[in-house]
């Protein structure tokens, strides 16, 4: 079975910037807080799914090379 790649989210800025507030708070708890409220690090661990969702959705439908698309993230990774 073949299914049409369907965009189902058309626009992920939204999932974006709430991936990096949710980051940030996490910072701040972290350095600020020494990670002792327990909701601020809760909070902050949503950030990586969000990041990880992102990073697959695009690679599944936003990119025509895949090989290159893997590349691109290897190099950044490595860097």
């Amino acid at each position: 079975m073949c299914l049409n790649k369907i965009q189902l989210i058309p626009n992920l800025n939204f999932l974006k910037l709430s991936a990096v507030i949710f980051m940030l708070i996490d910072h701040i708890d972290c350095i600020i807080f020494d990670r002792e409220i327990f909701l601020l690090n809760f909070l902050g661990r949503i950030s990586f799914p969000l990041f990880a969702f992102i990073l697959a959705y695009n690679f599944y439908f936003n990119t025509s090379d895949k090989k290159r698309y893997i590349k691109r993230i290897f190099l950044f990774v490595s860097a």
